[in-house]
C-alpha cells in the first residue's frame, strides 16, 4: 500500500498521461511522504488542464503504462488512463505484436480477450477504429488497444493469439465489413446468405435493400426489394453523419 491513512485520499499527478501526449518514464515511485504533503487545495480538480486527481491504485497503473511505453516506443503512439481504464493507441502494423507482447510479458499477462469493438468514423481517411479489450485475471486489470484502418486494408487476425477473437472478428466482418486476413473461418454470423452491405455502417440505409416475407402460393420465404408505401415522402439522399452536411450549418 502506498499510504497507511485510514481514508483514501486523492493527490495530483503529472499531465503526461493525457491522450495524444507521449509520457516520459518515471524513474522513482511516489513515496508515502509525498502523499502526506498534499493539501486540500491540491485535491481540487484542475479543469483548465483536463486532468482529474487519481487514487494510489491509478498511480500504480500510470507507472505501469510508462514502463510499457518505454519498452515499446515504436508500437505505441499515445496512452491514456481514465477512470481505472488504460487505453493505448497503436499503428495497424504493430497491433498484433503489441497484443502478443501484452499476453506474454510477465508484467502484463493479459490472457483473455473479452471484446472487439468497431467504430465507424465515416468521411475520415482511416474510417474504422478497432478496439481490443483485454483482461488480466491474475493482476485484476483491464486494457484497451486501439488502432485505425481504412475500408480496403486487411487487418491481421489475432485468432492465433486469442481463441475468443475468432467469433468477434466474424461479427466485425459481418456488421462493418472489416476484413481480417489469415482468419481460419471468416464468415457472416448475424445476417443471411447473400445479404447486401453491412448493417452497422453509417452509410447503410435504415430500411435496408431487401425485405423478407412468406409467400403462401410458393410456400417458402421470398426476398423482394424494399418498397416504401408513403407516396408523398421526400428524400434528400444526404447523410447526416458526414461533417460537410449542409444541414449542420443551418440553425
Amino acid at each position: 500500500m502506498l499510504s497507511s491513512a485510514k481514508s483514501v485520499r486523492k493527490f495530483p499527478i503529472a499531465t503526461i498521461y493525457r491522450k495524444g501526449i507521449t509520457p516520459e518514464p518515471i524513474s522513482s515511485p511516489i513515496s508515502s511522504s509525498i502523499l502526506q504533503q498534499s493539501t486540500s487545495s491540491e485535491l481540487k480538480e484542475e479543469e483548465e488542464l483536463g486532468v482529474d486527481k487519481l487514487f494510489p491504485c491509478d498511480v500504480l497503473q500510470a507507472h505501469w503504462v510508462s514502463e510499457i511505453m518505454a519498452m515499446c516506443p515504436k508500437w505505441i503512439t499515445s496512452a491514456s488512463l481514465v477512470s481505472m481504464q488504460i487505453q493505448i493507441d497503436c499503428p495497424l502494423e504493430y497491433t498484433k505484436p503489441m497484443l502478443l507482447f501484452l499476453r506474454n510479458h510477465q508484467h502484463s499477462f493479459f490472457q483473455q480477450m473479452d471484446m472487439l469493438a468497431v467504430a465507424d468514423h465515416i468521411g475520415e481517411p482511416l474510417r474504422f477504429e478497432l478496439s481490443y479489450g483485454l483482461r488480466n485475471v491474475m493482476y485484476w486489470n483491464n486494457i484497451r488497444v486501439n488502432t485505425f484502418v481504412d475500408e480496403l486494408t486487411h487487418v491481421p487476425s489475432v485468432s492465433d493469439i486469442y481463441g475468443s477473437a475468432e467469433p468477434l472478428e466474424n461479427k466485425a466482418f459481418d456488421m462493418y465489413g472489416v476484413f481480417f486476413k489469415d482468419h481460419p473461418d471468416l464468415r457472416r454470423v448475424y445476417t443471411d446468405y447473400g445479404f447486401q452491405g453491412h448493417p452497422m455502417r453509417k452509410d447503410f440505409p435504415v430500411t435496408g435493400y431487401t425485405e423478407m416475407r412468406y409467400d403462401d402460393s410458393l410456400r417458402r420465404i421470398v426476398y423482394e426489394p424494399v418498397e416504401m408505401a408513403q407516396e408523398l415522402r421526400k428524400f434528400d439522399f444526404l447523410n447526416p453523419w458526414y461533417s460537410d452536411d449542409p444541414r449542420k450549418e443551418s440553425p
